[in-house]
């Protein structure tokens, strides 16, 4: 596999990250994947998972998807893989009582991008609202209204990551790829 792009996906706790990753990995072919893999940095660690999708509509690159997992991950480390990312993947959480979560999370993205030197605005991002199949989720433009001030500039999705076959997962991340030119 040739080198690939560094994708953070982030967001909180429970949003649905590793099932999104689940999803993308296990729609890879086998022999277009690999992982996972153990990235260990400073006093902490994150796991990736390489993958080649051929599902795109558009040539993909390989992509090194990088689940940032817990709230419990040191500073250091989350502000270095924000500083790394080709790209980034963020995973909002539909439920109402975690839009609070969900807004934390974004002002530590754009915290660590901006210790880095890098500005919110520069990077490729792509937000997912994901647990849209579940009951009282919040409107898509109410979370684009609390979330997105960047649309149309920065797409967002819908997805269902813990649905079979994750619809809106693929999307979410073919859409990234379109904004890594």
């Amino acid at each position: 596999m040739s080198t690939p792009l560094e994708i953070l996906v982030y967001g909180p706790d429970d949003a649905g990250k590793r099932s999104n990753v689940g999803v993308c990995y296990e729609s890879t072919s086998p022999q277009r994947r690999t992982g996972p893999i153990a990235l260990l940095l400073g006093n902490g660690f994150a796991r990736a998972y390489e993958v080649r999708p051929s599902l795109f509509r558009v040539t993909c690159p390989a992509l090194r998807l990088t689940l940032l997992g817990s709230s419990q991950t040191p500073q250091s480390v989350r502000w270095e893989l924000m500083r790394r990312a080709a790209g980034v993947l963020f995973v909002a959480d539909s439920q109402r009582d975690r839009q609070n979560v969900n807004h934390r999370f974004l002002e530590d993205l754009e915290l660590g991008l901006a210790a880095s030197g890098r500005e919110m605005a520069a990077v490729p991002l792509v937000l997912q609202y994901n647990k849209r199949d579940l009951r009282g989720a919040v409107g898509v433009e109410e979370m684009r209204t609390g979330l997105n001030p960047w649309f149309p500039l920065v797409p967002d999705f819908e997805a269902m990551a813990g649905v079979v076959h994750g619809p809106g997962v693929l999307d979410s991340l073919e859409g990234l790829v379109l904004r890594l030119g």
